[in-house]
Formats: structure tokens, C-alpha cells, sequence
């Protein structure tokens, strides 16, 4: 159960830091903006996949149960 709540937490926290590259352009050193937004789109992609293959985990885990 903890790892279901950890990688929901990790999943948002990738695109909680996604959103904060693409606004501040900078992600410990100043970036140009393509490559900013490239590496922010790509973390907030990252991001939702583990949402969503925990998720899709959690499910499995509740069907497993009954």
C-alpha cells in the first residue's frame, strides 16, 4: 500500500516539476526556451505515465482482493 501512495506522490511531483521548468525556463541552470519546454513537456509526460500505471496497478491489487 505504501508504494501505491509513494509512486502517486512521484507521479505528481514529476509534473509539479515539469510546470516549473516550462514557467522558469531554468532547471539548475538557465535554458533556452525549446530545450525548457521539451524537458518540461517530457516530465509532465513521465509524470502522468506513473500516475496512471499506478492506478492501473492499485485496480489490479483491489480485483486480486475480492
Amino acid at each position: 500500500m505504501f508504494y501505491n501512495i509513494l509512486t502517486f506522490v512521484v507521479g505528481f511531483l514529476y509534473i509539479i516539476v515539469g510546470v516549473f521548468v516550462i514557467i522558469t525556463r531554468s532547471f539548475g541552470v538557465k535554458l533556452d526556451p525549446i530545450a525548457a519546454n521539451a524537458l518540461g513537456i517530457l516530465l509532465c509526460i513521465y509524470g502522468v505515465f506513473r500516475l496512471v500505471r499506478a492506478f492501473i496497478r492499485l485496480r489490479k491489487e483491489r480485483r486480486d482482493e475480492e
